[in-house]
Parts: C-alpha cells; sequence; structure tokens
C-alpha cells in the first residue's frame, strides 16, 4: 500500500526506476532532477549519464568523467555541442577544395576535437591499359590519416556555474592560432524545407539527402544568424567564424570569414547488402591528387534483375548481363572534397544504371580480369568551375538527355572541351571496396577506394 497522496512512480523499486529513467533523453532528465530530492538523487545517477556520454562518444571507451567529477558534468560542459562526436564525419563548404573531417571525443583530455582527414600519396607511376597501350592507368597508394598537428576544432569543458548550468551558448571561442587568428565555434540555425527557395545558397548541396540546411552565404557573414534556442539550432550544422587581429587589446580585426560544416546522415555511408557500394571514398584525380566522395546509391532502383546461367556469377562471353540483386539502380560520385575544376559539392561521375540497362561486359584483361564494366559519365570542367550554369540547367533537364540538350545548346564535341560538361566513361567495379572509371576521352583509368572511417574515431 502506497501513502496517500504519494505519486505511484515513487513508490517503485529503485532499480525500475532506474530503468525508466534511462529511456529520456538528457534535457528531460535534467528537469526531472528538479521535482523532488528523490528523482534528483536518481536521476543524476552517474551510470544513466555514463551512457548518455558514451553514445555521443563513438570510437572512444569511457572509464572515467576527467577531468570533470562525474560524467553528468562532463555531459553539461559540452552541451549542446555532443551532436559533434556522435555525428562522426563533416564536411566544408571551403572555395572549390573543401575539407573533410572527423570529430572525436578525447578522453584523455576531456575535449572534442575535430581533424582533417588527408590523403597522402606514397608513390607516383602509372601502368599502360593492357587493351589499349595509350591509355594509362593512374597507381593508386594513398595514405590515409588525421592532420593532427593542426585541429579544425577544439573544444575543452566548459566550467560549469551551479546556478546556470545548462546554459545555451551559440557562440564558443576556440584556441588562437599563431597570436592573430581568431576562431569561434558557432551554431547554425536550420532552414525549414517550407522557405527553401531555389535560388537561395544552402549546406549541404541539394545533390546530397540530409534533413536540415542552412544557409551558406551571407553579406554579413552570418551576423544576426544565429539559433536564440536549442529548438532553432540544428544538430547536423555548425560554422568556425574567424578572423585576423593586428595590434594591442584586440587592434584592427580584418579578413573575417565563415565556413559551414555539415554532416552526412549514417544511412547515405554505411552499405548495406542491397547498396554495397554507398560510402565515403577516396579517388585519385592526377595533378589535383587525393579527393574524398560520397558514393550514393539512391533508394529508387530499376527492377531487380535476374541471376544468369543458374550459377550467381558475373556474366560471359555470351552476352548476358551478369546481373543479380546488388547490381541495380543508380550510383553517383558525389565530391565531398573538390579541385579548381569541379569543386566539392558536384558530381564527379555517373553511372545511371549499373544493373541491365548499363551493363557492358565482363573484363577479360589481365588487370581487371571478371570485373563488371557499366556505362557511365565523368565531369570536367575548366579551372574555376566557370560554365558551372551548364551544369546547373543539364542537372534540371535530366541526364538522360544529356546528348540532346548538348546539340540543342550549339555545342558539338570539339568545343565542349571548353565547358562544364559530361564525357562518356567507363566503370569498372572491381569489388565493394575499389572501383575503377575509364575516361575514354582523356586517355586515363584512375581508382577509388572506400574508407575506413571507424579507423580514425580513436584519439591517440
Amino acid at each position: 500500500m502506497t501513502k496517500p497522496g504519494k505519486p505511484p512512480l515513487l513508490a517503485l523499486p529503485v532499480e525500475l526506476l532506474h530503468r525508466i529513467l534511462s529511456f529520456l533523453p538528457p534535457e528531460s532528465l535534467a528537469t526531472v532532477s528538479g521535482t523532488c530530492r528523490l528523482l534528483y538523487h536518481q536521476s543524476s545517477s552517474d551510470l544513466l549519464w555514463q551512457s548518455l556520454v558514451q553514445d555521443s562518444a563513438p570510437g572512444a571507451r569511457l572509464t572515467s568523467p576527467f577531468p570533470c567529477h562525474s560524467f553528468r558534468d562532463l555531459y553539461i560542459a559540452h552541451y549542446p555541442r555532443w551532436f559533434l562526436p556522435k555525428n562522426k564525419v563533416w564536411f566544408s563548404d571551403t572555395t572549390m577544395l573543401g575539407s573533410l573531417i572527423i570529430v572525436r571525443f578525447n578522453p584523455r583530455k576531456g575535449s572534442i576535437e575535430g581533424y582533417r582527414l588527408v590523403a597522402q600519396r606514397r608513390s607516383i607511376g602509372a601502368d599502360h591499359y593492357g587493351k589499349d597501350p595509350e591509355v594509362l592507368v593512374h597507381t593508386h597508394y594513398p595514405h590515409l590519416q588525421l592532420h593532427l598537428d593542426d585541429p579544425i576544432l577544439t573544444l575543452d569543458p566548459t566550467p560549469i556555474h551551479p546556478e546556470c548550468s545548462w546554459r545555451f551558448l551559440p557562440e564558443i571561442p576556440l584556441p588562437v592560432i599563431a597570436g592573430t587568428i581568431y576562431p569561434t565555434f558557432l551554431l547554425a540555425r536550420h532552414i525549414p524545407p517550407t522557405l527553401q527557395v531555389n535560388n537561395m545558397a544552402l549546406w549541404p548541396p541539394r545533390n546530397i539527402p540530409a534533413s536540415q540546411r542552412v544557409r551558406n552565404h551571407s553579406v554579413g557573414n552570418f551576423r544576426g544568424h544565429a539559433p536564440r534556442n536549442l529548438a532553432q539550432a540544428s544538430d547536423q550544422t555548425f560554422r568556425i567564424q574567424q578572423f585576423l587581429t593586428f595590434g594591442q587589446f584586440g587592434g584592427v580585426r580584418m579578413d573575417e570569414f565563415v565556413t559551414t560544416f555539415s554532416t552526412l546522415l549514417p544511412e547515405l555511408w554505411t552499405p548495406t547488402e542491397q547498396k554495397p557500394w554507398r560510402g565515403i571514398w577516396v579517388g585519385d584525380y592526377s595533378k589535383h591528387g587525393f579527393e574524398f566522395l560520397l558514393l550514393h546509391q539512391p533508394d529508387a532502383a530499376s527492377p531487380a534483375s535476374t541471376t544468369i546461367n543458374g550459377s550467381g556469377g558475373e556474366g560471359g562471353d555470351d552476352g548476358s548481363d551478369g546481373s543479380d540483386g546488388v547490381y541495380q539502380g543508380r550510383l553517383e560520385a558525389i565530391k565531398l572534397t573538390g579541385d579548381p575544376n569541379v569543386p566539392r559539392g558536384e558530381y564527379s561521375w555517373i553511372a545511371e544504371d549499373i544493373g541491365r540497362g548499363g551493363y557492358l561486359r565482363v573484363a577479360d584483361e589481365e588487370m581487371f580480369r571478371g570485373a563488371r564494366i557499366v556505362k557511365s559519365i565523368g565531369h570536367v570542367a575548366r579551372e574555376g568551375f566557370v560554365d558551372g550554369e551548364l551544369f546547373s540547367t543539364l542537372a534540371c533537364t535530366g541526364l538522360k538527355h544529356h546528348m540532346h540538350y548538348v546539340s540543342r545548346c550549339g555545342l558539338s564535341w570539339a568545343n565542349r572541351r571548353n565547358a562544364d560538361h559530361f564525357l562518356p566513361t567507363q566503370l569498372v567495379m572491381i569489388s565493394r571496396n575499389k572501383l575503377a572509371q575509364y575516361w575514354e576521352t582523356l586517355g586515363r583509368i584512375t581508382y577509388f577506394e572506400r574508407v575506413d572511417i571507424e579507423r580514425h574515431l580513436h584519439a591517440e
């Protein structure tokens, strides 16, 4: 029998009450702690808060709340910025080139840190293609590592004030760089889909699926764009503002610029049995070096193909298309980092149908023996991407009408070299972790390789 007037919740066994509280989000847990003494003690349990911190810090095994006294204090110290390590992968709108960063929690310092992922070339060389000796096959030995000497983001735990511990801070100063560069971390305000118009500059770009987008162009460097509360703040984007100062006591402020970062939804880069090429990849772009791409397999797919010869193989010389359940639909390579010709956020190449509709052959040359080869198109442009408007129009008309659109614009195959356009290419599907693009017109073959993101999540 419970005492008259005592809430049934408080009469539950402690273990059951703890179980119920474990389903609450952090903000609700904090609200519950202010209702009565019993719920304050129960909702302040470090077991509850350790679980919340651990869920937000993939790649780190947390055994201590250092440098805080409890995991609750540690959570509050980085509130509401835990979405940064939880989302892991971020890419920026830095002009033309962009950047790909990995954000992770460092348990040795209790800080949230973000570093650029860079790919270095181990060796430079090229082989000749067996089917055509005039075609060069670029060697592909990327060495991937985090640029630990140049952190993009360092957020140390914020001191906790008992009277206002759950403060909403849209701006946090970051460590000063070289004594003159002052960076600031900024939360971003997401733009509801109903307010997004066609001519609005948004990040991430529209060709990358996202549930939240923010402005990525502002004449006033986003002054007045900061979210006023948690409901307005995006947990999929953020900004870093930087400016130079000269002179004493702050001096003259100049060269201010803002970089916007967006995350990639996990389902976009997590492969499945039906979409095995989804992921973050690194590709060889010759003189531009290595660049990172999102390989996107949209959910809309062509009708399932049948396995040929009853063997589940990749086809042969009998003209069969070698399709099975995974070879269907469209495969898009979208640049997360770019170069002066084709910048970040643009398509690099597209295979409109890796199934029956795009099938060419199964490779019999030694270099790619047994690999499926399908039709694709590759994006090229002049330096500076000066004709990007042509591609925007092309994207709106649909890739199937590419040839018709080019001829309607009066562009011949000869003069298209001076415009942003797509060339016919062949996609060589070597494995689920390695691909190659045969740029027929350019006479070269380049490789693409899957990036193991989890490998870079552990603090050294």
